[in-house]
């Protein structure tokens, strides 16, 4: 097996054993909205270390806002959302 496939094969158990770990934890209200529980759970053991989460959220509420956007179009508006949001927490307002 080469270097890269054991790599992958590494990080695939470490993310099927945090996947087990948050399964865990689940708690029953979470279980009405299998669609959210599943999004969190994946990008919380795959994901961590990015905002997956928040952008592929935003997509889903794009969306469901707006049934006649393309899929594609939803994602742009969410990333948008999202480095604006980023953009205007580097802002800092000073007193002149």
């Amino acid at each position: 097996m080469a270097e890269e496939e054991r790599a992958l094969v590494g990080d695939a158990h470490r993310v099927g054993s945090r996947f087990g770990e948050l399964l865990e934890e689940v708690r029953e209200n979470e279980l009405d909205d299998l669609y959210s529980l599943a999004l969190r759970l994946v990008c919380e053991a795959r994901f961590s270390h990015t905002d997956a989460r928040t952008i592929l959220a935003g997509i889903e509420r794009v969306k469901r806002e707006n049934p006649s956007v393309d899929v594609r179009e939803a994602a742009a508006i969410s990333v948008i959302e999202y480095v604006a949001t980023w953009a205007s927490k580097q802002f800092r307002v000073v007193a002149v």
